[in-house]
């Protein structure tokens, strides 16, 4: 007896009993492949780009209006352009490596019919959770009271001195106006206006009066 016997043997029992038979049985999918979620990143970018057919969107500017991240953003430009309705440019402006993407006339029609502007307030209804630091605060703070008092002894010096010290001051108040900037960074400016300038720390191009 062999195994090849006894396999067909065990095949033509189950075929008899109807083991064999397929089982219809329906699953619930709540996630199914290929259709877009509501309030989904891709329902989301979707929205911004058909509310504004022929105009051309970067990617960080399509991540801003939408508030999603840039690799939720990145799948969403991808798989819109796989269903035709969003099309990409070389960026000519910045470099050709990067894109700029816009509705194509198909998905222009597709939002008309499914009324996208309609779940435009619904799409933007994310929730922000902003945690205030009391420390970039009190930062933020010091470092505005340097910006507007100049020392003593940056009043009472040399030309190159005061311009030294200007330029100083001009990239504190950028930090200050930066609200990405961190902790480290605003210490730094602190410690940039408060520490005095020497003749022999200031460089060849402010002596030169370089520096307006």
């Amino acid at each position: 007896m062999s195994i090849d016997w006894t396999t067909r043997q065990l095949g033509l029992e189950l075929a008899r009993r109807g083991a064999l038979e397929p089982l219809h049985v329906h699953r619930y999918n709540p996630r199914p492949a290929g259709v877009i979620r509501d309030r989904s990143a891709t329902q989301a970018v979707q929205t911004v780009l058909q509310m504004r057919p022929g105009v051309f969107f970067t990617h960080s500017t399509i991540c801003f209006l939408t508030g999603r991240t840039t690799k939720a953003v990145c799948f969403a430009l991808r798989y819109l352009q796989g269903q035709g309705v969003v099309r990409s440019v070389p960026d000519a402006t910045r470099n050709p490596r990067y894109l700029r993407y816009s509705a194509t006339a198909a998905g222009v029609r597709r939002a008309q019919q499914l009324q996208l502007w309609d779940y435009w307030p619904a799409v933007l209804e994310r929730p922000r959770v902003v945690v205030p630091n009391p420390e970039k605060a009190r930062l933020r703070s010091q470092l505005t009271a340097l910006i507007n008092r100049a020392p003593r002894w940056v009043v009472d010096g040399s030309v190159p001195v005061v311009r030294a010290w200007l330029a100083r001051r001009e990239l504190a108040r950028r930090a200050v106006a930066n609200p990405r900037a961190s902790v480290r960074t605003l210490r730094h400016h602190i410690e940039a206006l408060t520490t005095r300038i020497s003749m022999n720390d200031l460089p060849e191009r402010v002596n030169e009066g370089e520096v307006q």
